[in-house]
């Protein structure tokens, strides 16, 4: 896997670091890839679901730190993978969906 093949979101939240890692590589007969989450370096989940839904959180953490009770991540993406980061439920990062993600989106709520 080169840097290229590998996208990082970082927040930071009463002095902890929540980052998540997404890769992916093609070779051989199929594609690979991978989406984890950590806090302070540590690996609290990792998932490598070739397709996710955009409305249920791809990882997931919970009494992470005294001041981190919930970690939710959402993946999407038609084109490029995009994230949402909520801690304790308040949307901490939010990437801006093109016009087919958001069409997507609203229909796999139903």
């Amino acid at each position: 896997m080169t840097d290229k093949n590998k996208q990082v979101w970082e927040v930071t939240h009463n002095n902890s670091i929540v980052r998540v890692e997404n890769w992916w590589s093609i070779g051989g007969s199929k594609a690979k890839s991978g989406i984890s989450l950590y806090v302070d370096d540590k690996l609290l989940d990792s998932s490598n679901e070739n397709i996710v839904h955009p409305n249920k959180p791809t990882l997931k953490a919970s009494k992470v730190t005294d001041a981190i009770e919930t970690i939710e991540v959402y993946v999407t993406g038609l084109f490029t993978v995009k994230v949402s980061i909520l801690i304790n439920g308040n949307n901490m990062h939010t990437d801006k969906l093109n016009f087919f993600e958001r069409i997507l989106s609203k229909l796999l709520k139903r």
